[in-house]
């Protein structure tokens, strides 16, 4: 009887460290997801916007009217440190787009396109319906990610960002006249991961056309 005890208490302490492994294992399971989602939306998010900072900079013509450029950089830059102190404050910084999707992609595009080296026009073809916010977020980081791509490694003078929806699937055509590349010969850096992770996880298909010297036409199809 007292050896049963024994054995009973043997296998209850066993399934308490069982447990507890159990629990300490889904901790850290937790912290690497959290880990992981803040990476990529500091490398989406604070990522377009040092990259157009890095535009501007770049692009400031001597006979252009120092005052006027100023005041572009200097909203760009508080902008830029508003979202850095909401995430020191642990804020869920981007968790609202809150004039929806489409104009949110024509603020950051005007951004660029004050640049004055890259002009970037939006247009939208037939959505008029608000979509969910958590979608809304995932879509515009994919573009806030294929915009950065552009500033950076394209060299275009120009790029076109289209909507439009049919059959519940919001297709989004974004083409550059940039100087394109090798799909072959090119590896997949941060950006296209983030992007592909992003697509996979709102079920949607991401279509790559480009080639050397042709630009490049991303066009992503997402259910709704």
């Amino acid at each position: 009887m007292e050896q049963d005890l024994t054995i009973q208490e043997q296998n209850f302490n066993q399934l308490l460290r069982s447990q507890e492994l159990d629990g300490i294992d889904a901790i850290l399971d937790a912290q690497e997801k959290e880990r992981v989602k803040m990476a990529a939306d500091l490398h989406d998010n604070l990522g377009s916007k040092v990259a157009t900072l890095k535009l501007y900079l770049e692009s400031y013509d001597d006979h252009e009217d120092f005052s006027s450029f100023y005041n572009r950089l200097k909203s760009l830059m508080n902008n830029t440190y508003d979202e850095i102190r909401n995430m020191s404050k642990n804020k869920n910084f981007g968790a609202q787009i809150t004039k929806g999707l489409i104009p949110s992609t024509k603020a950051i595009a005007k951004q660029i396109s004050d640049s004055k080296k890259t002009l970037i026009k939006v247009i939208n073809v037939d959505v008029d319906k608000r979509i969910e916010n958590a979608l809304e977020i995932q879509i515009f980081r994919i573009i806030q990610e294929l915009l950065t791509n552009i500033i950076k490694h394209a060299n275009a003078t120009e790029a076109i960002i289209q909507f439009s929806e049919h059959d519940n699937i919001l297709n989004i055509i974004v083409e550059d006249n940039g100087k394109g590349f090798n799909i072959n010969k090119t590896g997949s850096g941060i950006g296209l991961i983030n992007i592909e992770k992003r697509i996979d996880r709102i079920n949607g298909e991401f279509v790559i056309d480009t080639s050397e010297g042709n630009g490049t036409t991303i066009i992503l199809n997402i259910p709704l």
